[in-house]
């Protein structure tokens, strides 16, 4: 009778796996390409099986439904849209559906260091999801719960606090939860001692990320950013006007290679060519070395810089307007070479 029970098990183990051992090597662990598989609610682990097999992510239904059984599973394996290869063993597959692991459909948007509210407003038209109303109400006319941030929305209400980063957004994510992900970003980038350096530099954090925004549109160096955010900060102390030319293209909405004089003279006080002192806030969105610059600028005399003649985006800073019109010189004769 013993032997009848142990001879009748092994025939049942055979029938529901098809064999005498489950099988839980992939299927082609050369083929990564992805498929996509959708668990409806309440499928069965039968039910999953068959899609699997139909996909071509298993080998044997039966092996799936016995491995399942094996790890306690049954009834376990939740519902949703997963990403699964040919690559994934029958122990990774079966771990993922119990755990949940779904997949996320997202799109990749890109947000460099400088971009202005505009610039940064067409790259978030690009995902293919975001309607313009309802994203220029986000911009634009939505009120924001962070310290960072001023009273209320205007035009430049988030000018400089949407962080610049690689943003994968969820297919589908509300416009102003975009906004507040970015804004979360920023949150997470500027630490509990950046606001006691702000205490220290006798200043507020509109004016430190205004200066940070113009370190930013200015320089292309990273070592000169610090450097640059000290010769501002020396001018301002010695009554000059910053005349930052990023300034003026901010009230252009144009990257110009050279102002002319009409451009220099726009009534505006974002113009640092007409008024003293920072602008009423930031002029694009600073990355975080720019924002360091801004809180640790370099001690130095230097009242003026200009670019190089080497052409290389560095620059050459000076302490009197002299040496200022000598490298000026030098850099306008290399252009013409």
């Amino acid at each position: 009778m013993k032997k009848l029970i142990i001879a009748i098990t092994m025939i049942l183990s055979i029938l529901l796996t098809g064999c005498g051992e489950i099988d839980y090597t992939a299927v082609d662990l050369s083929d990564s390409n992805v498929h996509i598989v959708e668990v409806p609610r309440g499928a069965t682990t039968k039910k999953i099986a068959e899609l699997l097999k139909t996909e071509g992510l298993i080998k044997n239904s039966n092996h799936f439904k016995a491995a399942v059984k094996e790890k306690s599973y049954d009834g376990k394996l939740q519902a949703g849209t997963y990403s699964f290869t040919k690559a994934m063993d029958l122990n990774q597959i079966i771990d993922s559906l119990k755990a949940g692991k779904i997949y996320v459909e997202t799109e990749k948007v890109v947000i460099p260091e400088g971009y202005e509210l505009y610039r940064i407003r067409e790259e978030l038209l690009s995902l293919s999801w975001v309607n313009e109303n309802k994203l220029d109400k986000a911009l634009y006319e939505t009120t924001y719960d962070y310290k960072f941030l001023g009273d209320g929305p205007s035009e430049q209400y988030l000018e400089g606090f949407l962080f610049p980063a690689t943003y994968n957004f969820k297919v589908g994510t509300s416009e102003e939860n975009i906004v507040k992900i970015m804004l979360n970003k920023f949150d997470s980038v500027f630490k509990d001692e950046y606001y006691d350096r702000i205490d220290k530099l006798d200043i507020d954090i509109n004016q430190l990320m205004t200066m940070a925004s113009i370190v930013e549109r200015e320089i292309m160096v990273d070592d000169e950013r610090k450097i640059a955010a000290g010769v501002f900060y020396n001018r301002i102390d010695d009554n000059m006007k910053l005349q930052s030319c990023a300034t003026v293209q901010y009230l252009l909405k144009e990257r110009k290679a050279n102002l002319s004089n009409a451009d220099l003279k726009i009534e505006s006080r974002y113009n640092t060519y007409k008024y003293l002192g920072l602008p009423p806030g930031p002029i694009a969105s600073p990355g975080e070395k720019s924002i360091l610059a801004a809180l640790y600028p370099e001690d130095s005399d230097y009242l003026f810089f200009v670019k190089s003649d080497k052409n290389d985006g560095s620059h050459v800073f000076s302490k009197t307007l002299k040496e200022h019109n000598i490298a000026k010189q030098k850099w306008k004769k290399s252009l013409k070479n």
